[in-house]
């Protein structure tokens, strides 16, 4: 079965790979959230998310339920080749 590869980093900082069987932005985004024990709940997406390479906010909070939140742009790339000719959500 094919796989799809995306390198994901948080902050620029150290670049690490997510293997899926298909791209799918939001599994990305949750496999990244809970490999690190982080709430994928706390990961903020635009409306339409390009499939290749996307981006998201991961927000938590810094304290209890009213605190601020945190701000770390998280960024995906799909590494393995791979393209499609629907590369939006959404679309068909």
């Amino acid at each position: 079965m094919p796989k799809v590869v995306y390198r994901v980093t948080m902050d620029g900082g150290e670049p690490e790979d997510i293997v899926l069987f298909r791209p799918d932005p939001q599994k990305v985004i949750t496999s990244w959230a809970l490999a690190h024990g982080y709430k994928p709940g706390d990961c903020k997406t635009s409306a339409f998310i390009h499939r290749s390479e996307f981006e998201w906010d991961y927000a938590p909070r810094k304290g209890g339920f009213f605190s601020e939140r945190e701000h770390h742009i998280c960024k995906a790339v799909r590494i393995d080749g791979g393209t499609n000719i629907s590369e939006f959500s959404g679309r068909s």
